[in-house]
């Protein structure tokens, strides 16, 4: 044992040499706005162990760093102190691989990426497992801050954990590097004029998902699940705003989505008339659980997708797979295709900056738009968020003071007024900078 971990103490100072002598910086760019904190890039030599018994290539290194890569997400989002998230498109290089033990292959890999961090960190330390296929195992059920099984393993695992058989430099290593802030952008504005359709009118969908999965009561009586709440306080907030209010009937909602289970989305539909714009919402219940009863909700998502100016989803994330548009499609049998025109997305769940931020911009790129920013704003949370958050009412509240008074609010008015949980916003570097 002293021998082996004598040879990883020498392996990882040689990487933080070659770490000194290769890496540059990436520019900083204006990207990203949030409220109590901001992007920054970071890079990363690591090393990923490979059980076979001959050298991995290159789509067996890809699926096991991906793998790797969440158990480092997992335990940035879960530090009560100095917490972070891991934006979903980063880049690598293999610098080397070799023979480690035996039917064991060492990859070394140079990572360059970015996340979300307070703005008072100045260096992060990142853990990360050397093989991310056999460490629930090795945990042997001590190492999860809660019950966990081997697929959601990644989000709960916890080395440090009293009475955790992982030991460091054998089953896991620490990286400790520089973080570079990127600035955040200090004035961009939502484009208000571009979210209005030909008939003069900016359409809305709002969702909300049960927080207890597979909830029998599909209508907003009730306030004893935390995703009913959230919707009765939505519809409150819009009466109050001056909205009126209709209810869908059952024929109307069987223009999108005919049940079969009885289970019927409960939708409620508000307008409001302005001056520069009318606004239409539609507040949508309904489960949201990818391995639950959710096709109702798919389909309603995909509707909204093509033809609404804003989308809000509020909800549990799913670890990840709740709004994995790619997952939905394979299961549902549908395909996604997103409004070619301008968009803001609210993702409310927990860590959707570090799920969905890229999916959603891939989606909306085009020849003229290699990013997909130009017809795109995101809005989402880099921390764990609540149920019944009080930031969608902020974006709403920005629309209507525009459709009615022709009052602009800036991203960073919004988002300072509830700069919780790492709310921030993603694209708003190419959006106008004046009122």
């Amino acid at each position: 044992m002293k021998i082996f971990l004598l040879v990883i103490l020498v392996v990882t100072g040689f990487i933080q040499q070659i770490a000194q002598a290769q890496i540059k910086p990436m520019a900083p760019g204006l990207e990203y706005y949030g409220g109590d904190h901001s992007e920054a890039e970071f890079h990363i030599v690591g090393l990923l162990h490979i059980v076979q018994k001959t050298p991995p290539q290159e789509k067996q290194i890809d699926a096991s760093l991906r793998q790797q890569l969440r158990f480092m997400l997992g335990l940035m989002r879960s530090r009560e102190e100095h917490a972070a998230a891991l934006y979903p498109k980063w880049d690598y290089h293999v610098l080397e691989v070799t023979p480690f033990a035996k039917g064991v292959y060492a990859v070394k890999y140079l990572l360059k990426a970015k996340g979300v961090f307070a703005k008072n960190v100045k260096h992060f330390t990142f853990t990360l497992p050397y093989n991310p296929k056999t460490i629930f195992e090795d945990s042997k059920g001590l190492c999860m801050e809660k019950e966990a099984v081997e697929s959601n393993f990644w989000y709960h695992w916890e080395p440090l954990k009293e009475g955790c058989p992982l030991v460091e430099n054998q089953h896991y290593f620490n990286y400790t590097t520089e973080i570079t802030p990127i600035a955040n952008t200090t004035q961009t504005y939502p484009e208000y004029e571009r979210l209005v359709d030909q008939n003069k009118t900016i359409k809305m969908t709002l969702f909300f998902g049960f927080e207890h999965y597979d909830y029998a009561k599909w209508f907003p009586e009730g306030t004893d699940d935390w995703g009913i709440i959230g919707f009765n306080e939505q519809r409150k907030f819009l009466s109050n705003a001056g909205f009126q209010e209709r209810v869908w009937s059952t024929d109307e909602v069987a223009k999108i989505y005919q049940a079969k289970d009885g289970f019927v989305p409960y939708v409620s539909e508000f307008n409001l008339s302005g001056k520069n714009a009318n606004i239409r919402v539609r507040l949508v219940l309904a489960e949201t659980g990818i391995n639950h009863n959710s096709k109702a909700f798919h389909t309603f998502l995909n509707e909204a997708l093509r033809d609404e100016s804003v989308v809000v989803y509020n909800g549990h994330s799913g670890i990840g797979q709740n709004l994995d548009l790619g997952r939905i499609e394979k299961e549902r049998g549908i395909k996604f295709k997103m409004n070619p025109n301008y968009q803001i997305l609210f993702l409310g769940s927990c860590v959707p900056y570090a799920y969905y931020t890229d999916m959603f911009f891939n989606r909306k790129k085009t020849e003229n738009d290699i990013n997909g920013t130009l017809n795109l704003d995101i809005l989402s949370y880099g921390k764990e968020s609540t149920f019944a958050n009080k930031e969608d009412h902020a974006l709403t509240e920005a629309l209507v003071k525009w459709a009615t008074k022709g009052k602009k609010q800036s991203y960073q008015d919004i988002i300072n007024s509830s700069p919780y949980y790492f709310f921030g916003v993603n694209g708003d570097e190419d959006n106008p900078t004046e009122n």
